[in-house]
């Protein structure tokens, strides 16, 4: 159960930091090309932009001769893009998702694939690579799960049990615990727009 695999990565992460030190140094092994917002040419606004790069899943960041340094994304395909979805979820205490919803939550997120996306710990583990789209009218989320760890990265103590986890949340169906209720599609001048529910429909709003 979820319950049984959270205690396990508490006990394992424990064990870890108590054999081999803090296992949150081996987590952030990734380096980054931002830097430190206190760097040469680096200031809050350009540190800002590029790990807002780094955070929407831009693979290839260029980093522009210039002081204040600039940050573009030189991924194919790349298009300059905030989250503009809401996902609506209910949430269970058990993984079958029987009996009735202990919550329930959302999160902004993406239209369509965008790389890994923006990073998002949920109470204790974190997803990456998540979007909402509609497939023949009904919505379906994707998401990366990293069990775990708040970092969107495999915790090195870890590894044997796997790399992350796909998952495909169709509307009104039980995945981990959780049921997709509905996608709605936000924008700033005109808030909510239309929705993807459990019956395909659509609301204006």
């Amino acid at each position: 159960t979820k319950n049984s695999v959270s205690i396990v990565c508490m006990i394992i992460a424990a064990m870890s930091a108590l054999a081999m030190g803090d296992p949150s140094i081996h987590d952030s092994v990734k380096s980054s090309v931002c830097g430190d917002v206190e760097d040469v040419c680096m200031n809050e606004e350009n540190f800002a932009s590029c790990k807002q790069l780094e955070e929407n899943g831009c693979v290839e960041i260029l980093v522009m001769e210039s002081c204040p340094l600039e940050f573009s994304c030189t991924d194919q395909g790349w298009i300059e893009t905030t989250p503009t979805v809401s996902a609506s979820f209910d949430v269970y205490s058990g993984s079958d998702c029987q009996g009735e919803p202990s919550y329930s939550m959302s999160l902004m997120t993406y239209d369509g694939p965008r790389g890994h996306g923006t990073c998002l710990p949920m109470n204790g583990d974190s997803i990456d690579g998540h979007y909402c789209a509609a497939v023949n009218d009904k919505a379906v989320f994707h998401q990366t799960i990293y069990y775990c760890s708040e970092e969107c990265a495999t915790p090195w103590w870890r590894t044997y049990w796997g790399e992350a986890e796909e998952q495909v949340f169709e509307a009104g169906a039980c995945v981990d615990g959780k049921i997709l209720i509905s996608c709605e599609e936000h924008t700033e001048e005109t808030g909510t727009s239309s929705s993807s529910e459990q019956d395909g429909g659509e609301e204006e709003g």
